[in-house]
């Protein structure tokens, strides 16, 4: 079975659609998508991970849980469980059956990560799979959320004391 697996917000819509427009069903046993942390027990051959800034999985997550509406205080109340919750995935990006991919290669790097991982799951790269990649799932916006629009100095304040810089580092973000 081809497991695939993300941090909340992280970009797994957009990974479940790339994996369908390769061909394969999601549903009845072909696919299972988790968002849980490491445990190598349940993983094998042809899994894949996707992950995202921190700091858009953050906004992101705020988005869709105050409906759109995104404040310092919201921002600041969400990051409560920030280290311990990213770095449960951090295995993820050294196992070496497990493909990592950024969501901001996949929706930007013009079909080079969705190659890759046709390649890792052993399904043929189909020309049509990064044009119709954008939208239509259930809360992939074609339109992603962008942390540096909300970043005010009292959040950053609390990202400094949540740890999100070690998060940011131990992920390969600036």
């Amino acid at each position: 079975m081809l497991y695939l697996n993300g941090i909340r917000k992280g970009g797994t819509h957009a990974l479940m659609k790339a994996v369908e427009l390769l061909g394969v069903p999601m549903a009845d046993g072909y696919g299972s998508m988790d968002r849980q942390p490491y445990d190598r027990a349940d993983k094998g051959p042809g899994s894949v991970f996707i992950y995202r800034h921190p700091r858009n999985v953050l906004v992101s997550a705020v988005r869709k849980d105050k409906m759109e509406v995104v404040t310092q205080g919201f921002l600041i109340a969400a990051m409560h469980d920030l280290y311990p919750t990213w770095m449960g995935f951090l295995p993820f990006l050294s196992d070496p059956e497990i493909l990592a991919v950024r969501l901001e290669d996949l929706i930007g790097d013009g079909g080079e990560t969705i190659r890759r991982i046709a390649k890792h799951i052993g399904k043929p790269y189909l020309q049509d799979a990064y044009d119709n990649l954008p939208g239509m799932t259930y809360s992939y916006n074609k339109v992603p959320s962008r942390w540096q629009d909300h970043w005010m100095p009292e959040v950053d304040a609390a990202w400094v004391k949540e740890r999100g810089p070690e998060v940011q580092e131990a992920f390969g973000y600036d």
